[in-house]
């Protein structure tokens, strides 16, 4: 998909340039209603915008998304203090811009597509499953303790237009599987080699095999699905394999 860039450089967030590892993608949404991305971006390119110290890794509205910092950069966009811990998990975090009249059912479709897209662009790109806990709005991530108390985005989708997270997440694997079916002609892909596994995968696979917990058939071959490649990620972020 096309993601426009419009990387916030005046930003204390992009000049403090944290890096991470993506694992996961959180919701938001601005509550601000008609006011679009372009001017968040302008009014964000600043150390601290509103005097906070604020930073999403994109904006959407229904003219595209934008993306305002690195994918593998520490975003600051769920909370402070010890709440805000979701920033420093690897959560790339976007805000949807909202409509004057939060019932515009033509300005929802519009936005609620575009961030299927980018969402299922984001879980292919970097391993992400797209399932809760990976998957979450704001409002859910203060249910699991890693984000401040805010309502967004269940605020407005639920409420207007009978939309939840698990309908999003649904409509993301399903968009998701269908690329993959079509990109593999139907076919499942089968990861060999160590030289066939994604590079964002391939530093679990190899601590999996330096531990001893994935042998293959000894020369080399271990016949790694794509979907046992992102389980195995996703458990090695958490720190499944260290203990």
């Amino acid at each position: 998909m096309k993601i426009n860039r419009a990387i916030l450089t005046n930003n204390l967030c992009y000049i403090e340039g944290r890096k991470h590892i993506p694992a996961g993608v959180m919701v938001h949404s601005t509550a601000v209603p008609g006011v679009m991305a372009k001017s968040f971006i302008s009014s964000w390119n600043t150390a601290k915008p509103g005097g906070s110290e604020v930073c999403v890794h994109a904006f959407l509205d229904n003219t595209g998304v934008y993306q305002t910092l690195p994918f593998d950069m520490v975003g600051w966009h769920s909370g402070g203090g010890a709440l805000g811990s979701a920033n420093y998990r690897g959560y790339i975090g976007f805000e949807i811009c909202e409509p004057r009249d939060l019932a515009d059912k033509q300005y929802f479709n519009a936005v609620k597509n575009l961030a299927v897209q980018f969402v299922a662009h984001l879980c292919k790109t970097y391993g992400i499953l797209p399932e809760k806990p990976a998957v979450i709005s704001h409002k859910e991530g203060h249910q699991l303790g890693i984000a401040s108390n805010h309502e967004d985005i269940d605020h407005w989708w639920p409420k207007y237009h009978n939309y939840t997270m698990d309908k999003f997440r649904a409509e993301v694997k399903a968009l998701i599987l269908g690329s993959d079916s079509e990109e593999d002609d139907m076919k499942e892909v089968i990861y060999n080699t160590l030289d066939e596994v994604p590079a964002y995968a391939k530093p679990t696979i190899l601590k999996l095999i330096s531990k001893g917990y994935l042998n293959g058939d000894g020369k080399g071959n271990y016949a790694l699905t794509l979907d046992m490649i992102r389980v195995f990620v996703i458990h090695d972020r958490i720190g499944l394999y260290d203990k």
